[in-house]
């Protein structure tokens, strides 16, 4: 567009963590720290119109400003032989939230845009069941969470006091001592959001990996969305209009890959097969 746009901003982000040991198998953390969340995908920032179909706008906001997360934790840890449990009770003030936002014009026309809300408070738990050391590896986690939204700084009727909970687990398996397998399994539920509701969204992705030539040598075949999962549906409902918007992401593939290790090879915990391009909640 010929056009610069100034959206400078300095941050400060102090963080601290303290532990105590009450004996050999249960550990007790408080922690705090501030993080920062750049909009950095070019949907996000770029003003340039993007027409989807007439009625279909979408927009950039360049002077879209970053989330800063002020989280404090508490975590309650207990280590019994491979099993590990650790529950996380949290409080996250976020400033700033990145929120996308759907207007319409008299014409019909729907533009969506990207906005900052003034605050969005989350107050919730993590639990986190791991175990490791045998042939069967890995973790479930689940978060549960109330969160109270204030965009009384865009509109005064979008604000929303609501609750989600999300779930996710990483599963190895050591087949044989040359071949392993992976799964790695997410869940998002339904919540409400500004404007309207988010659907539920799954990710899943499966890996199986086979050492040869004296280890030195390992094939790793990777199944990325299967089952076609990968899915963003949203409701968007004004006092005007109503919009249901359905996006799928093009991630579905298979990734077969050769890794040759030279020298002497080292004795290391269990890779992650699966990488980290599969997403996360």
């Amino acid at each position: 567009l010929n056009a610069t746009y100034d959206n400078p901003y300095h941050s400060v982000f102090p963080s601290g963590l303290i532990a105590y040991n009450l004996d050999g198998a249960h550990q007790v953390k408080l922690s705090y720290s501030t993080r920062i969340r750049r909009p950095d995908e070019a949907d996000q920032l770029d003003p340039t119109r993007r027409y989807q179909d007439p009625l279909n706008i979408s927009i950039g906001n360049p002077y879209l400003k970053p989330e800063y997360v002020r989280a404090l934790e508490l975590g309650l840890q207990r280590t019994a032989g491979y099993l590990t449990i650790q529950l996380t009770p949290f409080w996250r003030h976020i400033i700033d939230a990145v929120r996308t936002i759907r207007t319409i014009d008299t014409l019909g026309v729907a533009t969506r845009t990207y906005a900052n809300v003034a605050t969005s408070d989350n107050y919730g738990t993590d639990l986190t069941v791991a175990l490791g050391g045998g042939r069967l590896s890995g973790f479930v986690s689940g978060s549960a969470y109330r969160q109270v939204s204030n965009a009384s700084n865009l509109a005064q009727d979008i604000s929303v006091r609501t609750f989600g909970w999300s779930a996710r687990t990483n599963v190895a398996f050591r087949v044989s001592p040359k071949v392993d397998v992976q799964a790695l399994l997410s869940y998002q539920a339904p919540m409400n959001v500004e404007q309207g509701r988010n659907f539920s969204r799954t990710r899943f992705s499966f890996a199986a990996r086979t050492k040869l030539l004296a280890d030195r040598l390992s094939l790793t075949l990777r199944v990325i969305d299967p089952f076609n999962t990968s899915r963003e549906r949203s409701t968007t409902i004004d006092p005007r209009f109503s919009q249901v918007s359905d996006r799928t992401r093009r991630i579905r593939g298979l990734v077969l890959s050769l890794n040759w290790i030279f020298g002497r090879p080292q004795r290391r915990g269990r890779d992650d097969l699966i990488g980290p391009d599969t997403g996360t909640l």
